[in-house]
């Protein structure tokens, strides 16, 4: 079964997000998006933040675009509370800080943005600034799963599979392989077929009884949490 490396993903998952913050106010009065932002508004801190990274409608300034996302991050915008684990994570213009990185992604995770529930799974995976949790990690991938993350849910089947973080269960692993599947996910797929060769007709039926209940549960993606 393959696994890819979920925090390398998540960190380029950050950029993109960055960006698209952007194309979403793309054409915005800057006098009226600053004004916001001094008068505290997370989402446009974190907006001015990703101007001043990328000179879009600003001259490009690292150190404003990081003084805005800080800000942001300290009024609770979710996704400059991420951007601030990517940036502890991976040394990028701060010291490398696993243990700063873990404290901002979890404030992230706990107002119940997937993304950062998905790297909270890694990091306790991974023993990224805390000791490594197999349990814990089961726990925050299946939240990040159940908000419609393809790559957690094809995690939670590889754990379920190899009895990692939780009791061994091929049905499970089964049922979560496919909804990644479903989601185009090659990778699930193909656990999906590996696991499924050695089913009985009776472990065939229950899976696909699993699937279609868990398909009921899993909740519909949502925007990032933002004052």
């Amino acid at each position: 079964m393959t696994k890819r490396n979920g925090l390398t993903g998540a960190l380029i998952l950050i950029m993109i997000l960055f960006c698209g913050t952007l194309q979403v106010m793309a054409g915005s009065d800057i006098a009226t998006l600053k004004k916001a932002a001094e008068q505290g508004n997370a989402n446009a801190q974190f907006t001015l933040g990703g101007m001043y990274a990328n000179g879009k409608g600003v001259p490009k300034d690292e150190k404003l675009a990081d003084a805005w996302c800080q800000k942001a991050a300290e009024n609770g915008n979710a996704m400059a509370q991420l951007r601030l684990w990517a940036k502890y994570a991976g040394g990028q213009g701060v010291p490398k800080d696993d243990k700063k990185a873990f404290i901002w992604c979890k404030k992230a995770a706990d107002q119940g943005y997937p993304e950062a529930q998905f790297v909270m799974g890694d990091i306790y995976v991974k023993g990224k600034g805390v000791p490594p949790d197999n349990k814990q990690g089961f726990a925050w991938y299946q939240k990040a799963a159940e908000h419609g993350i393809a790559e957690a849910q094809r995690i939670i089947g590889i754990m379920y599979a190899k009895g990692e973080g939780v009791p061994r269960n091929d049905v499970n692993a089964y049922a979560w392989s496919s909804l990644a599947a479903a989601q185009g996910d090659e990778d699930g797929t193909n656990n999906k077929e590996i696991i499924a060769n050695k089913f009985t007709p009776e472990q065939r039926r229950q899976a696909q009884a699993v699937v279609a209940e868990l398909q009921k549960k899993i909740k519909t993606r949502k925007p990032a949490p933002h004052n």
